[in-house]
């Protein structure tokens, strides 16, 4: 549905924007989070919306409702969750959080629930991006590296660790580029 965006924001809240306006206006605001609203990941179905939070807590939003509800709330990082991936298939979330891990949830159980904890960055994990077939993760970190994860594996096991700079973010772009 391209007539909505939604914003995280430092005010600890998220808004939901009407596109087809003119200009585009605020119709909802969704609270729930007790610090900065971090990142956002969507469903493919657009019924499903999970926030990350600086109050290391991820959010699970109902968007069949109006307004928009949190129908549960995730707990399992012991810092800032910085990222969220989301699966093409709408059944694994993926965390990256300050705390140097990377949750792996399953999110067709209600409540979703933590099935993996991946370790091997050094520092906090600032970005997450899937591959368009959903078997490669890629994390970025603060320890200046980005690891590739065969998340075709369970547990999902580091394939390759890339030596970088700092990273702060990562899109994965799966056509050649010419």
């Amino acid at each position: 549905d391209e007539t909505r965006l939604y914003s995280g924001s430092s005010d600890k809240s998220i808004r939901v924007w009407d596109l087809t306006q003119s200009p585009p206006t605020s119709i909802h605001t969704l609270t729930g989070h007790t610090s900065s609203v971090s990142s956002l990941a969507l469903s493919s179905d657009d019924t499903r919306l999970y926030s990350g939070s600086y109050d290391k807590t991820i959010r699970v939003w109902d968007l069949t409702q109006s307004p928009p509800t949190s129908i549960h709330t995730l707990t399992g990082h012991t810092s800032s969750v910085s990222s969220l991936a989301l699966s093409s298939d709408d059944t694994r979330l993926y965390s990256g959080s300050y705390d140097m891990t990377i949750r792996v949830w399953d999110v067709t159980q209600s409540p979703p629930t933590s099935i993996h904890a991946l370790t091997g960055h050094t520092s906090s994990v600032s970005s997450l991006s899937l591959s368009s077939d959903d078997t490669r993760l890629y994390s970025g970190s603060f320890d200046n590296t980005i690891h590739v994860w065969d998340v075709t594996q369970s547990p999902p096991t580091s394939i390759h660790a890339l030596t970088g700079t700092l990273l702060m973010c990562l899109l994965f772009h799966s056509r050649v580029m010419t």
